[in-house]
């Protein structure tokens, strides 16, 4: 596990900390009144699985991400600009201020013209802008092929596990949207003949 930016406060008794195998539910009671400081040590103790590669996962909340990375328990982040104009992110990055300076960040664009926002660890952040840099220029975009998504995966932090199985499951979208296609120019040339 990465050591934290920062040194943090330990936890008091009161915080309780994330722990492998609670559930949604449970995940969500445990954060939700929670002061950012408390959302940075309750992720402290996280570790990724291929169930769940990302705090934000089972919270929904993109400020547990960002408290993970602060916590030095999640290499970096990806974000939306939505993610982060969030109040919830607002609040963490204006308590932990010290330690959100100390990250990292960058902004890329994809090939489909959506801003991305990285936070984390220096080579983290280097290799996402890297990964993402000139996937937004019109006519000629960058496949995100199966070296990209690892890559990806990799600097986010995510177990080669849960990496496999998302590769899986991208080729077996892009197949089934293949199989879609062939189908949609059937039927269309079956309904143009009548």
């Amino acid at each position: 596990m990465p050591e934290p930016l920062l040194p943090h406060q330990p936890a008091s008794p009161e915080t309780q900390l994330f722990a492998v195998g609670m559930d949604r539910a449970e995940i969500f009671k445990a954060t939700r009144d929670m002061d950012p400081g408390e959302r940075v040590q309750f992720w402290s103790t996280f570790e990724p699985t291929t169930e769940i590669v990302c705090p934000s996962i089972v919270s929904g909340k993109a400020a547990d991400d960002i408290a993970a990375v602060l916590a030095g328990s999640k290499p970096a982040t990806l974000l939306s600009a939505d993610d982060i104009y969030h109040p919830m992110t607002q609040s963490l990055i204006a308590e932990e201020k010290g330690r959100y300076d100390a990250l990292f960040k960058s902004v890329a664009f994809d090939h489909y013209g959506n801003r991305h926002f990285f936070w984390g660890t220096e080579n983290n952040v280097k290799t996402l802008a890297n990964l993402y840099q000139g996937r937004g220029k019109a006519g000629s975009p960058i496949p995100a092929d199966e070296a990209f998504h690892r890559a990806v995966g990799e600097a986010l932090g995510y177990p080669p596990e849960a990496i496999d199985d998302y590769l899986e499951k991208v080729a077996a979208q892009k197949e089934f949207d293949q199989r879609k296609g062939r189908l949609g120019k059937f039927l269309g040339k079956l309904v143009t003949k009548r």
